[in-house]
């Protein structure tokens, strides 16, 4: 899904449109050039350490940073902007991984994460 507003292209993946390769689906996503804002949403199970969890493959912060940094290095728009929006148990330790990179890695300065709880805390799962 794309949406472009005063000159800022924005593009939006969200969990459901993911296929059974994940990585691959969220590495394509985030090499685009011509995008200003990206914005990655997951909604859905998670492991104790964050991870999403998917039918055949845990996705890690880790994995998605590494992804980021692979994708702007190798991009014209190195200035691109990555919010990761996540509803899921133990969301919070994303925020925490984050806080952790050091400050000089510039990769991470354009990174920023919305998490629906603390590291230690469950998303609220309703019965069914």
């Amino acid at each position: 899904r794309s949406l472009v507003v005063a000159d800022m292209s924005i593009e939006a993946a969200d969990s459901a449109m993911l296929t059974e390769d994940p990585s691959n689906a969220i590495r394509t996503f985030l090499r685009s050039d011509e995008i200003d804002l990206f914005i990655l949403a997951y909604a859905g199970r998670a492991t104790p350490s964050g991870g999403w969890c998917f039918s055949r493959e845990v996705v890690t912060f880790d994995s998605v940073l590494q992804m980021w940094q692979q994708a702007r290095s190798q991009a014209s728009n190195a200035d691109a902007r990555l919010l990761i929006v996540i509803d899921a148990p133990h969301a919070g330790a994303w925020v925490d991984a984050l806080a952790a990179v050091p400050q000089a890695a510039a990769f991470a300065s354009g990174v920023m994460i919305q998490a629906s709880c603390a590291a230690g805390e469950t998303s609220w799962v309703g019965e069914g």
